[in-house]
């Protein structure tokens, strides 16, 4: 079964605003180069860092979260790079959450809105969590026989019965 992981309005302006800002950055760069003072230090600095805000966006790009699939044996995170894959024996348990549990969860190592949710997140109720989330709602954590947490946004909330109705 395919769930959908459309983004949040907050992750489209931001990831909306970001891309803006890095062309303005990429045109800034172009016309220094073009225009300025040719002087190697600076232009290798503006150059690599450039470089490194760019690959930052490709890479948030490639690894957003597109969709969610679901069957009797795995649970399968669509990505544009490449997929994650969950084997459905290794979770132990699916819940819900709701959007007031996950109050005051911070970013330990992870994307805040480009494109999505991603990375290490923490808040006090539920510890360390690993998101792959397209949205601030219908919050769906997934504990594993490792006890780690895997939160998943999709859009339809019955994902979390057929999950539970297979482990």
């Amino acid at each position: 079964m395919e769930y959908k992981a459309t983004l949040d309005l907050a992750s489209k302006i931001i990831s909306a605003v970001v891309a803006v800002l890095f062309l303005g950055n990429a045109v800034y760069v172009g016309w220094i180069l073009i225009e300025h003072d040719r002087n190697p230090t600076f232009l290798w600095i503006t150059g690599l860092t450039t470089l490194l805000l760019w690959a930052v966006f490709a890479f948030c790009y490639l690894f957003r979260p597109l969709r969610y699939m679901v069957d009797k044996e795995k649970i399968i995170v669509r990505r544009p790079a490449k997929d994650l894959i969950l084997n459905i024996r290794e979770i132990k348990n699916a819940f819900l959450v709701t959007k007031e549990s996950m109050r005051w969860t911070i970013r330990t190592f992870g994307n805040g809105g480009l494109f999505g949710y991603t990375g290490k997140f923490y808040n006090n109720t539920y510890g360390n969590m690993t998101w792959y989330a397209t949205r601030r709602n219908n919050y769906t954590i997934l504990v594993t026989v490792d006890e780690e947490k895997i939160v998943l946004t999709p859009d339809d909330i019955e994902m979390v019965e057929k999950i539970r109705k297979w482990i």
